[in-house]
C-alpha cells in the first residue's frame, strides 16, 4: 500500500454484467481488506484516512464526517 502515495481514491461499484460476478471489488470486501491491513500495521491509519476521508472530501467537495 505505501508504494503508492495516498493521492488517489478507491471506488467500488457493482458491475452491470451478471455474467461477470466478482469482476470488481465489492464495497464490504474493500473495507475488510483495509481493516485486515490496519490490524497488521497500525501505522497505516493515517494513510487510509487520507484515501478514505481527505481525498473524498477534496474530490467530491463535501464536508468530512
Amino acid at each position: 500500500t505505501r508504494k503508492l502515495k495516498p493521492a488517489y481514491v478507491f471506488e467500488s461499484d457493482f458491475l452491470d454484467d451478471p455474467s461477470r460476478p466478482g469482476t470488481v471489488v465489492y464495497p464490504w470486501v474493500m473495507v475488510n481488506n483495509q481493516r485486515e491491513l490496519l490490524n497488521k500495521d497500525s501505522s497505516l491509519e493515517e494513510y487510509f484516512a487520507r484515501i478514505n476521508v481527505d481525498n473524498i472530501v477534496r474530490f467530491y467537495k463535501v464536508e468530512p464526517p
